[in-house]
């Protein structure tokens, strides 16, 4: 059974910032914070830099550069040949993605193309993790790991998937 290792789109860091307060769900933010320094739960780069480019995400920018300062934790290098992923994928869905040059989504599924592609030592698993629902004719995550077989997740269903229980 393959590992499963989670690449997070902003709208669930935001779900998580929003509604498992950091001071009331210690223990959930100490698994997600965990999780991240092992790098099992990836931030990767286009997501930082949405993050740290947001001006409603103080608390997330704050809580991610702590984890630099204090740990030596960095945001997931975008691999190899990525850009040519995310041409396809831009490609496949034309007309119907609104795309900006630092919109993280067809990074976010491209990364996990690449790495379920070339993952042979490790036996990882590498799961999309989003709020955002498939819709038909839509150019959303769901629809992009829909197109190129990836699997993906929606927050309910990772806390299920890490067996998170709040006693």
């Amino acid at each position: 059974m393959k590992k499963k290792c989670y690449i997070a789109d902003l709208n669930i860091l935001r779900l998580l910032k929003d509604n498992y307060y950091p001071e009331i769900f210690k223990k959930l933010w100490h698994i997600v914070d965990d999780m991240i320094l092992k790098g099992k739960l990836l931030i990767i780069e286009p997501v930082y830099v949405e993050i740290t480019n947001g001006s409603d995400e103080d608390f997330l920018t704050k809580h991610l550069s702590d984890l630099k300062r204090n740990s030596g934790w960095k945001p997931a290098e975008l691999p190899d040949g990525i850009e040519e992923v995310v041409k396809e994928i831009l490609k496949k869905f034309k007309g119907r993605i609104a795309y900006h040059r630092n919109e993280a989504d067809p990074y976010i599924v491209a990364y996990a193309i690449l790495k379920n592609r070339g993952d042979t030592i490790f036996n990882y698993e590498y799961i999309v993790l989003t709020a955002e629902k498939y819709k038909p004719n839509g150019a959303k995550i769901p629809n992009m790991c829909e197109e190129f077989n990836i699997p993906y997740i929606n927050l309910k269903e990772f806390l299920i998937d890490i067996g998170y229980t709040d006693s």
